[in-house]
C-alpha cells in the first residue's frame, strides 16, 4: 500500500511542478511576498488533493476480497495464491496424519498450512466460507498445529516453530483427552480448536516461497 501512495504523490508533485511553473511564468507576480504567498496557496491545494486521493486509494484497496490479495507466486493447478504462498484445500477426509501425508505428496515443498498473521487467517477463513459448506456437511479443516511433541506447547508441523499468531475459538485450547491437533472448526466460524488427532476432517496445505 505504501508503494501506491508514493507513486501517487510523485505523480501529483510532478504535475504540480509543471502546472505551477507554467502558471507562474505567465503571471505578472514579481515581488517576493506575492510569490511566496502564491506558492504557499498552491502547496496547500496540492496537500488537500493528495489527502483525498490517498483516502480513495485506501478505500479501494481495503475493498479487495481477502482471497484476491496481492500475489505474484506461480501456483500449481488447483492451488490458490495469496501473498507469497499457495494453498490447497482438500475435499477428502481423514485423520491428522492422513492430512499430513496428503500435503507432503501434493508438491515437493508443500506441508500442512501454518498461519502466522491475522491477514492470512482471514484469507483462509474467507475461502472456506466461500465454498458454501453447510452445517449439515460439518466440514472442519486440519491445519498444521499440534502439541503432540510437548504437551501444551503448540508448534507448526514441519517448521519447528511455536505459534506467534493465534485465533482460538471460545474455551480453546481446552486440552480435553488427547486433543493434540488443531482444526478450523465450522461451528465457531472456523476459529481454531484443539481436538483428537484421530478424528476425520479435511485439510489445508501450503507451499511457502
Amino acid at each position: 500500500m505504501n508503494e501506491v501512495f508514493e507513486i501517487v504523490m510523485i505523480f501529483y508533485l510532478l504535475m504540480f511542478s509543471k502546472i505551477s511553473a507554467q502558471s507562474f511564468i505567465k503571471s505578472d507576480i514579481c515581488d517576493d511576498v506575492s510569490r511566496n504567498s502564491y506558492i504557499e496557496n498552491e502547496l496547500t491545494a496540492l496537500r488537500e488533493l493528495l489527502i483525498e486521493e490517498i483516502k480513495d486509494i485506501r478505500s479501494d484497496l481495503l475493498s479487495i476480497p481477502a482471497n484476491q490479495g496481492p500475489s505474484s507466486v506461480p501456483c500449481p493447478s488447483e492451488w490458490v495464491p495469496f501473498q507469497s504462498s499457495c494453498y490447497f484445500f482438500g475435499n477428502d477426509y481423514g485423520n491428522w496424519k492422513h492430512g499430513k501425508v496428503q500435503c507432503e505428496r501434493k508438491h515437493g515443498s508443500s506441508k500442512y498450512v501454518s498461519i502466522s498473521s491475522e491477514r492470512e487467517d482471514t484469507f483462509i477463513r474467507n475461502f472456506v466460507r466461500s465454498k458454501g459448506i453447510t452445517a449439515l456437511a460439518a466440514r472442519d479443516y486440519w491445519i498444521g498445529g499440534t502439541d503432540a511433541a510437548r504437551d501444551g506447547v503448540f508448534m507448526w508441523e514441519g517448521y519447528s516453530r511455536e505459534f506467534t499468531y493465534k485465533n482460538w475459538g471460545p474455551g480453546n485450547p481446552d486440552r480435553v483427552g488427547s486433543a493434540d491437533c488443531v482444526i478450523l472448526y465450522q461451528p465457531s466460524d472456523y476459529k481454531w480448536h484443539d481436538t483428537s488427532c484421530s478424528n476425520n476432517n479435511s485439510y489445508i496445505c501450503e507451499i511457502e516461497f
